[in-house]
């Protein structure tokens, strides 16, 4: 909850987060209806859909690997909080913090 108490969304950061996570639930989305639609067979024997639905998934796959990439550029890249709480918490680099982020 923001400070006024109600749901609303503050800052620019949430708004654009949550833009972009609907944006990514649409993309899912198209790809299982497109996944779908190519197994029907009349569809499917259609050149023009098939190659349409193949350069979406293409697409797909790009907007994807750019998120994931996003999401491990933009992961935690310190416990120096942590570390302030408890002094005798070990503050780990930011490469090995990224990584354990891209393995979880």
């Amino acid at each position: 909850l923001n400070p006024r108490g109600d749901d609303a969304i503050d800052t620019w950061e949430e708004r654009y987060g949550l833009v972009f996570e609907n944006v990514v639930m649409g993309v899912i989305f198209l790809n299982v209806v497109t996944f779908a639609l190519g197994t029907v067979p009349s569809i499917e024997s259609d050149t023009r859909v098939t190659r349409a639905f193949e350069i979406f998934e293409s697409a797909s796959v790009v907007f994807f690997t750019i998120e994931v990439c996003l999401r491990f550029w933009s992961a935690p890249g310190s416990d120096e909080e942590l570390h302030l709480k408890d002094p005798s918490f070990r503050v780990r680099p930011y490469w090995r913090l990224r990584m354990g982020y891209l393995v979880s």
